[in-house]
């Protein structure tokens, strides 16, 4: 069974970079707004990060490269308007 939905986040966490995207902390916010079990929402939910490393500490935030990001968005697989993916 295929993931229904695709759920794309910004970059690992600092504190989660080898894990899968999503783990931790965020990953059960999401299964608790969705109603979810963790393990029953990894096969309905495909996680993706777009950057493979945190991008380093900027004030409160993270250091998010608009550009490169972009870049790396275009090159993911996603599923478009007409079925593609």
């Amino acid at each position: 069974m295929r993931p229904a939905v695709t759920l794309v986040g910004e970059a690992p966490s600092r504190a989660n970079g080898k894990r899968a995207p999503f783990d931790g902390p965020s990953w059960r916010r999401v299964c608790r707004l969705l109603e979810l079990e963790p393990p029953a929402a990894r096969l309905l939910i495909r996680a993706v990060n777009i950057l493979p490393r945190w991008p380093g500490a900027c004030g409160k935030g993270s250091r998010f490269p608009p550009a490169r990001a972009r870049r790396a968005a275009s090159r993911r697989k996603m599923c478009g308007a007409k079925g593609q993916g």
